[in-house]
C-alpha cells in the first residue's frame, strides 16, 4: 500500500515537473487565430476569460453582481476591438489589392482575391427518383444510384 502511494506521488512530481518545463520552452499552445486579430484584443480577450473564471468561482450574488458586470464590459470591448481590427485588416487588403491592380501584378490580386473570396461548401445533395419525390433513406439513394448508372452504362452503343 504504501508502496503504491510512493509511486503515485513520484508520477505526479514527474508529470508537474514535464508539464511545466515543457509550457516554459513550448509556451502554451494557442488555437487558431485569425490572421486579423491584433495582439491588443488578444490580450482583453485573456482578461475577459480570467474575469469569467472569477465571476463562476464566486458563489455570493452581491460580489458576483460585480464581477458580472466587468465581464460584459470585458465582452462589448471584446467585441469592439474585434470588429475594428477585421475592418483594418480589409481595409489593407482592399488597399493591397487597389495597389496591385494599378502597378499590374495580376498574381498578387489573385492571392488577394482569391484569399477574401466566399468559398463554396458542397452539402448533401438531394436524390430525387424519376417522379421528383425525394429519398431519405440510404437503401433508396443506393437503389437509385445503381439504376442511374445501370441505364447510362448499359446503352445501345452509336451507330
Amino acid at each position: 500500500m504504501e508502496n503504491e502511494e510512493d509511486v503515485d506521488t513520484m508520477w505526479d512530481e514527474f508529470k508537474t515537473a514535464y508539464n511545466e518545463t515543457a509550457e516554459v520552452i513550448l509556451g502554451k499552445r494557442r488555437k487558431d487565430v485569425k490572421e486579423w486579430v491584433s495582439e491588443n484584443t488578444l490580450k482583453t480577450i485573456e482578461k475577459r476569460k480570467e474575469m469569467k473564471r472569477k465571476m463562476n468561482s464566486i458563489k455570493s450574488t452581491r460580489s458576483g453582481s460585480k464581477w458580472r458586470d466587468e465581464y460584459q464590459k470585458l465582452d462589448r470591448e471584446v467585441k469592439r476591438k474585434s470588429r475594428r481590427d477585421k475592418r483594418e485588416y480589409i481595409n489593407g487588403m482592399i488597399r493591397e489589392g487597389v495597389e496591385a491592380a494599378r502597378k499590374g501584378e495580376q498574381g498578387t490580386l489573385y492571392r488577394i482575391t482569391r484569399k477574401n473570396s466566399v468559398k463554396f461548401k458542397c452539402g448533401s445533395s438531394v436524390l430525387r427518383d424519376k417522379d421528383g419525390n425525394i429519398f431519405t433513406k440510404e437503401k433508396d439513394k443506393q437503389k437509385r444510384w445503381n439504376e442511374h448508372f445501370e441505364e447510362v452504362l448499359n446503352r445501345e452503343p452509336p451507330k
